[in-house]
């Protein structure tokens, strides 16, 4: 355009008189008018890029979270939701600022519920350990375990933080500190039976039955911390372990001198039983040799 405008002001310079200046006057608010138009345009153009880059995040966003995309950008304007009509895109400051504010509003949203999920699934994984939790019932949570240490920018999956995850995670965690105390007291007792069966291995004397009815007095006041009580009883396996160990050393090296007694022992008697048979072959000899002399 601004090519055609200059070639006509050219040729008009070759059939106007220089003195004409009234016609130099209207190309030359022409050239303007055509050098704003172009400003306008290019305006025109960064406004819609913007509005689509917007439009963009949204999307992502609105994926990551399972947000109705057309209905938070209908929300802004109809024209941004519905191009089917071929209506344009509204590129209006009103428009541009709405969006804005709708992507920091959703960036926030991902923000908080990532930090939620993550709160949740550490929880929940504190509530395996502690319970000894199956490998394959974690498993239906790995898509959430996942996201234990990733960054806001680093989630990108299709519905990783949607109000269904969330939720699935929170019902999941309340079930398991529904269970958390009947199956804290199994496992308190599950310790509580190795405990015997240590002390059973290297011949120690314990009073089971009274042992366990102080474990139930204690558990059935509830005026005992489950998991204090659990980490105690895994000590007191530790320190079983280790003299169980040095008990067994010493086991063995009584077994090795009871079995070397007994071995002299029986060397003893067998010595003994060779000699008495040696002595009745030799009478027996010497009778027969008297007999055949006389």
């Amino acid at each position: 355009m601004l090519q055609l405008l200059f070639t006509t002001v050219e040729a008009k310079k070759s059939t106007t008189p220089a003195h004409n200046i009234g016609t130099s006057i209207f190309f030359y608010f022409l050239l303007m008018l055509s050098l704003i138009l172009l400003r306008f345009q290019s305006n025109q153009i960064l406004r819609q890029l913007k509005v689509k880059n917007h439009i963009t995040i949204i999307s992502e966003l609105s994926t990551v979270m399972s947000i109705d995309f057309k209905k938070t950008l209908n929300g802004v304007h109809p024209s941004l939701s519905d191009s089917s009509n071929g209506a344009p895109l509204s590129i209006s400051n009103d428009t541009l600022a709405a969006l804005t504010g709708v992507v920091h509003s959703l960036k926030q949203e991902k923000q908080q519920r990532l930090q939620k999920v993550q709160e949740l699934t550490k929880f929940l994984v504190e509530l395996w350990d502690l319970m000894e939790m199956p490998i394959d019932e974690q498993k239906a949570f790995s898509h959430v375990t996942r996201l234990i240490s990733a960054s806001v920018d680093e989630v990108s999956i299709r519905g990783c933080l949607s109000a269904d995850v969330i939720k699935q995670v929170e019902v999941e965690v309340q079930r398991l500190n529904v269970l958390k105390a009947s199956k804290m007291k199994e496992l308190v007792f599950k310790r509580h039976n190795e405990l015997e069966e240590i002390y059973r291995g290297v011949h120690m004397d314990v009073d089971s039955e009274a042992a366990r009815k102080i474990l139930t007095s204690r558990i059935e006041s509830g005026n005992i911390d489950m998991s204090e009580l659990l980490q105690s009883m895994d000590d007191q396996i530790r320190m079983a372990k280790e003299q169980a160990l040095s008990r067994r050393d010493i086991l063995d090296r009584v077994e090795k001198w009871k079995f070397a007694a007994e071995e002299e022992k029986w060397l003893d008697e067998y010595e003994k039983e060779n000699k008495k048979q040696l002595f009745c072959l030799i009478s027996d000899c010497i009778y027969e040799f008297n007999a055949f002399g006389s």
